[in-house]
């Protein structure tokens, strides 16, 4: 996984020790790289596009969550950063996809 999204070390890593900390660097890139690899599967398919815009749709990534009642505001900016961590992790891995993705779901049908 990505700096933004931690994965919690096992209650018996010791980062003390170097081999610890090395091997378990190299299961979180290889995690992340698995990680990567599924999402830019995903991102290759119509369905999957059209899956990714609903998804970063419903997290209001494409509009205001501010409401009258500050408590709605709130919990709509919660699922809006879910949505933003969705989008970065979108343009890190496969941003060629982005413009088929918006042109495939906000074309009239």
């Amino acid at each position: 996984m990505s700096d933004t999204h931690p994965i919690e070390p096992p209650e018996d890593y010791n980062a003390g020790n170097p081999e610890a900390a090395q091997g378990r660097a190299r299961r979180l890139r290889r995690e992340q790289g698995e990680a990567d690899q599924a999402l830019r599967n995903l991102l290759r398919t119509t369905p999957g596009r059209r899956w990714m815009w609903q998804l970063l749709a419903s997290c209001h990534v494409f509009a205001s969550t501010f409401r009258a009642d500050p408590y709605t505001t709130a919990f709509g900016e919660g699922e809006r950063s879910v949505g933003l961590r969705l989008l970065a992790d979108v343009m890190r891995v496969a941003p060629e996809e982005y413009p088929t993705m918006a042109e495939e779901n906000t074309a009239p049908s």
